[in-house]
C-alpha cells in the first residue's frame, strides 16, 4: 500500500501516542503486584511449630497456621510511636528461638505463657531495626548477649496483628484488571500499528481497495499541504481525518449529518473560565463521536467548511 504512505503514517503516528497510557498503566500495575504480598488470607499454608519459618517465608502467600505447644511472653511489645500493638512471645526448640506478634487485648498481654494455641497469621520479616531491638530487649532481660541470641533466632516473626487484607485484596484485583486491560490495549495498539488497513481507524473503508481508492484521492493534497488542519484534525478533499490518539478516524463526510461544539464554563468576576470542550460529529446512522476540544483547534472553522462540502450538514 504504497499509494497510502501519508494516510498510514498519520494513523500509525496517533496508534503510537495511543500506546502512553495503557504502557503507564501497566507498568504501574505491575509495580503495585509486586510491591502487595500475594495473600493467601482463606488458603493459610499449615507449618509445624519445630520448623524453622526462615525456611518458609514467602512474601506471596504470607498466610500461614501452626499449632504452638507452648509460648513465652518475652516482656517486648510491637508498636507504632506510643500505640502499642501487640506482644511479643516465643518459642524455644532444640535450642532454636522463634517469635510470634500476638495483638494486644485490653491493653495488656493475657499472660505471660500461653498454652495450646492454635494460631493463624502473617508469616513476615521484621526490619533490621525492629529485629535488633527486639534482641537488644531480649538480652536485658534474660542476661543473655546479643550476639548469642542472634546466633539462635532468625527476624522471621509470625503476626497475628489486624491487616487490611479486603483492603489488600480490592488493590489486587484492581492491579489485576488494569493490567489485563492495558495490556489487551497495548496488544491491538501493536496490531494496528503493523496493520493501520484493519483498525478502528479504518473502520468506514472495508478492504485495502477502498482505503488505497481513498489515499489516491486525497494524498496528492496531503503531498502539497492543499487541505485545512486544524490541531490534529484534517479536512481533504470530502474526507474527515482524526488524529487524535484516543479515537483516531477517517470518515467521508457524506456520511455526517450533524455537528457541534459543547462547552463547560465557570463564570467568574470578569472572566468566564473554560472548563472542558467537545467537538460532537453525528453520523447519519445516528452515531455521534466527540473530540476533545484543545487550545489549538478551531472545531468552529472546521464545522463550517464541512458545510461548505455537504450542504446537508447542519451545525448545532
Amino acid at each position: 500500500m504504497t499509494s497510502t504512505y501519508l494516510l498510514i503514517k498519520i494513523i500509525r503516528r496517533a496508534v503510537l501516542e495511543r500506546t502512553l497510557l495503557p504502557a503507564l498503566v501497566l507498568f504501574l500495575a505491575a509495580s503495585v503486584l509486586l510491591y502487595l504480598p500475594g495473600e493467601n488470607y482463606f488458603f493459610p499454608r499449615p507449618l509445624n511449630s519445630r520448623s524453622n519459618y526462615e525456611n518458609f517465608y514467602n512474601k506471596d502467600m504470607p498466610y500461614v497456621s501452626v499449632s504452638v505447644p507452648r509460648l513465652s511472653y518475652t516482656g517486648l511489645t510491637g508498636q507504632t510511636g506510643s500505640h502499642v500493638q501487640g506482644y511479643y512471645y516465643y518459642t524455644l526448640n532444640d535450642g532454636f528461638c522463634q517469635f510470634y506478634l500476638l495483638d494486644a487485648i485490653n491493653g495488656f498481654p493475657s499472660s505471660p505463657v500461653r498454652e495450646n494455641m492454635q494460631i493463624t497469621g502473617r508469616l513476615i520479616r521484621l526490619d533490621d531495626t525492629e529485629y535488633e531491638e527486639l534482641l537488644e530487649g531480649m538480652a536485658d532481660g534474660l542476661g543473655w548477649t546479643v550476639s548469642s541470641l542472634r546466633e539462635m533466632t532468625s527476624p522471621y516473626v509470625i503476626s497475628v496483628l489486624p491487616y487490611p487484607i479486603v483492603s489488600v485484596l480490592l488493590f489486587r484485583l484492581l492491579a489485576i484488571g488494569s493490567l489485563l486491560f492495558s495490556g489487551a490495549d497495548l496488544l491491538c495498539c501493536l496490531l494496528w500499528y503493523l496493520m493501520p488497513e484493519r483498525s478502528p481507524a479504518f473502520s468506514f473503508f472495508r478492504g485495502k481497495e477502498a482505503i488505497s481508492r481513498l489515499a489516491a484521492r486525497i494524498e496528492p493534497e496531503l503531498k502539497s499541504s492543499r487541505f485545512y488542519r486544524t490541531g490534529k484534525l484534517y479536512l481533504v478533499s470530502g474526507t474527515f481525518i482524526c488524529a487524535v490518539p484516543e479515537r483516531p478516524c477517517v470518515i467521508p463526510l457524506s456520511l455526517l449529518s450533524a455537528g457541534k461544539i459543547k462547552q463547560r464554563k465557570i463564570t467568574l468576576p470578569g472572566k468566564a473560565l473554560l472548563l472542558s470542550g467537545r467537538l460532537i460529529l453525528t453520523l447519519k446512522s445516528g452515531t455521534s463521536i466527540r473530540f476533545r476540544k484543545t487550545k489549538n483547534t478551531d472545531p468552529e472553522t472546521l464545522l463550517s467548511l464541512i458545510k461548505e462540502q455537504n450542504p446537508d450538514f447542519r451545525i448545532g
